[in-house]
């Protein structure tokens, strides 16, 4: 019973702690989560103008993702009205289906408290508390994974057919979240088919037949989308499958991103006590294999990012239970870590250092460090902020001084004044405003838009390309006579902005 109890107050702590986390803050979502937020309203817009058969448009809703989540965040906005905190609370199932599912798998290898310990892990590391308030795919992803590999454990290695058709069908809900799904199902699923073939082969064909509604029409632009990715692991100083820095970036982001220090040990101890029981150590099996797909498939991906890992953190919670299973003592100190932890990334604690580094990472573009804690994640995720990034005051301006549609051409790339970030507003909002990034220099290019975007120090962030940004605004300095100041405004972060009329 207390197993139960300690399950059901961690998910209603969890999602009582993200809708305060939600309401307090006030940004904008940015790069990715304005893009996943702006594809879900295209999802629910085009269903209510044409119904079902928005079916047959739904597989091209996004340049490169499967449609899964946009149906979910687009149900959300259907349900609770369409806005940013919409779209984040659709996080929320997530949680709890991952939380259920977690325990599901571990039950089948730790005691009742352990499972539970590890289905309350597994919420509670850092990263999963970082994106689970964000309108990201993988709280999803993960959840889907955690589902497949529960069901995995329910056909009994094939045997039960019933089992291994529910199987196939969450597998084929799987790669229609995202196509990293297959990574961490993929090896557990053919160790478990050696016995029975004919059911293993069934599931298969279930779960290809659901994907295909995606991959076959969208074949020719996952090919494109990855070849971008490699174009944009290079410019970002990812590192190559066949470096050392490659073999060792996800152990990297285990400990420095994922975890932190105090639950990568934890994790550690985890391992330690399942080999110490070589009784039943081939049921870990599945469990071994979901984390060695995972790595092994997170490196052949064109680029890198410690979020692409969440998919693993099912495994990782469930073997790191096993160090806490068979000790209440230790359960009781975890779960007030676990609290303490989730304060500080989540709220902060500003009496304690933003964060504490073990060692620097490889020294790229984008360095991920080995970290004993840190209180967020690049300062783009952690505690909730009451901050007005200008954006409606950018679109507003621009909308009512023009009876018709206004172009505006975006010239920095900053988290939470890009161009994603606008067009999730002109999205919402209704504006009558196009917003373009600006790349070229030429004065036919500047003056086909009617304002521009300038910001007067800073022009990207993590390798977020801005080329020629300098250049440009030279260039328009030096020519007031056809660029105009319209508006100059700071943004939270310290930049100085300016609006510029372009005057033909």
């Amino acid at each position: 019973m207390r197993h139960r109890i300690l399950l059901a107050a961690s998910l209603l702590y969890l999602c009582v702690a993200n809708i305060v986390w939600i309401r307090i803050d006030t940004r904008p979502p940015f790069w990715d989560m304005a893009g996943h937020a702006s594809w879900s309203l295209a999802v629910l817009r085009d269903f209510q103008e044409h119904g079902a058969a928005a079916l047959k448009t739904l597989p091209n809703v996004s340049p490169g993702y499967p449609p899964l989540y946009y149906v979910i965040v687009a149900a959300a906005y259907r349900l609770l009205g369409s806005s940013i905190d919409t779209a984040q609370l659709a996080n929320m199932p997530a949680i709890i289906l991952l939380g259920l599912a977690t325990y599901g798998i571990a039950r089948s290898l730790l005691n009742p408290m352990g499972a539970a310990i590890a289905a309350v892990l597994v919420n509670f590391f850092p990263m999963m508390l970082w994106i689970s308030r964000e309108t990201l795919i993988e709280t999803w992803l993960t959840a889907m994974v955690a589902v497949a590999l529960w069901a995995l454990i329910k056909t009994k290695n094939f045997s039960n057919p019933r089992w291994s058709l529910v199987f196939g069908f969450l597998c084929g809900l799987g790669m229609l979240t995202k196509w990293t799904f297959t990574i961490f199902v993929a090896l557990p699923a053919l160790w478990s088919a050696r016995k029975h073939w004919s059911n293993a082969f069934k599931a298969a064909a279930i779960a290809a037949l659901l994907a295909s509604y995606w991959y076959i029409p969208r074949l020719s632009s996952m090919i494109q989308l990855w070849n971008q990715a490699a174009v944009a692991s290079q410019s970002e100083g990812d590192p190559g499958f066949f470096s050392l820095q490659g073999w060792i970036f996800y152990i990297r982001a285990l400990e420095g991103s994922l975890l932190l220090l105090p639950l990568f040990l934890a994790f550690l101890a985890g391992v330690v006590a399942v080999l110490r029981r070589p009784s039943n150590l081939s049921n870990w099996t599945p469990i071994a294999l979901s984390l060695i797909g995972g790595w092994l498939g997170l490196m052949l991906l064109p680029n890198s990012d410690p979020r692409y890992a969440t998919g693993a953190l099912p495994a990782v919670a469930i073997v790191t239970a096993a160090a806490f299973e068979r000790s209440a003592l230790a359960q009781a100190a975890l779960i007030v870590f676990l609290i303490f932890q989730h304060v500080l990334v989540s709220f902060g604690i500003s009496s304690l250092p933003e964060r504490i580094m073990l060692s620097r990472g490889n020294g790229g573009v984008v360095s991920y460090d080995w970290n004993v804690y840190t209180q967020n994640y690049f300062g783009l995720w952690g505690k909730p902020m009451r901050e007005d990034w200008q954006i409606d005051r950018v679109l507003q301006r621009v909308s009512s001084e023009s009876s018709g549609t206004v172009r505006v051409g975006l010239i920095p790339d900053l988290p939470r004044f890009d161009q994603p970030a606008f067009q999730f507003a002109v999205d919402l909002k209704h504006y009558p405003v196009v917003v373009t990034r600006q790349f070229a220099t030429d004065v036919s290019s500047l003056l086909s838009n009617d304002y521009l975007l300038m910001s007067l120090g800073e022009q990207s962030a993590f390798g977020s390309p801005a080329p020629h940004a300098e250049e440009i605004n030279t260039f328009i300095l030096d020519h007031a006579e056809r660029f105009r100041i319209a508006d100059e405004f700071s943004l939270p972060n310290g930049e100085m902005i300016r609006l510029y009329r372009c005057v033909r």
